[in-house]
């Protein structure tokens, strides 16, 4: 990851550009997960 020296306000979509997509990724792959698990023990 190369670091860009720039306003905060460009750090901060930068961050939200990468970070949250995948975060956001992870998490419904968590709740597909979970559903599954749940669906599976009923």
């Amino acid at each position: 990851m190369r670091i860009i020296v720039s306003p905060p306000n460009q750090i901060a979509s930068a961050i939200n550009s990468t970070v949250l997509p995948q975060s956001l990724k992870i998490h419904q792959n968590l709740v597909n997960l979970t559903r599954a698990i749940s669906e599976r023990d009923h």
